[in-house]
């Protein structure tokens, strides 16, 4: 369950910085989507389990679309982003 916790964090992470490239709405919130997603396998709330895999799971795919779309040269996102 530890190990479970710790790819959903990192995901959760991720979501969170390719939201300030591509702004899909809903993608800055996912890190939150995944903790509740957590704590509903912790305590075995099934109907929570599948409400938040079908969240989460469409905003990875808009997000995998978004990203493949992209040409592969500009895959560092927006670089004025980046700019001191």
């Amino acid at each position: 369950m530890i190990a479970l916790g710790a790819m959903l964090l990192v995901i959760g992470g991720l979501s969170y910085k390719e939201y300030f490239c591509f702004r899909i709405f809903g993608l800055n919130a996912q890190p939150i989507f995944v903790a509740i997603l957590w704590f509903a396998f912790v305590f075995e709330q099934a109907l929570l389990v599948r409400i938040f895999s079908i969240i989460i799971g469409i905003l990875l795919l808009i997000l995998s679309i978004q990203k493949w779309r992209m040409p592969l040269h500009f895959d560092i996102g927006d670089k004025t982003k980046y700019q001191v």
